[in-house]
């Protein structure tokens, strides 16, 4: 899992992607905290990626979908924390 960063988007989007699936990671998971979307590659089907709103409740596929993640709690606990440092 990782949180993009404007500075490295593209990077992590095309190099880290790539390097990750030919390295053996199974599942690797962008947070786009400014669009608002969980972008979810599973290395071990051919219709990766997935992409999931702010709203949505997703399933981590290395453990067969049963541990969930609810990304909107996790979205308003960073928008809190970024209130909190201004």
């Amino acid at each position: 899992m990782e949180i993009l960063s404007p500075s490295t988007e593209r990077k992590d989007q095309i190099v880290k992607t790539e390097k990750y699936r030919k390295a053996g990671v199974r599942e690797y998971w962008m947070i786009d905290i400014e669009r608002k979307r969980v972008v979810v590659y599973d290395f071990s089907c051919s219709h990766s990626p997935v992409i999931y709103g702010a709203d949505r409740v997703i399933p981590v596929q290395i453990f067969d979908g049963n541990c969930l993640i609810e990304f909107g709690e996790i979205l308003a606990k960073v928008k809190r924390l970024r209130e909190n440092r201004s």
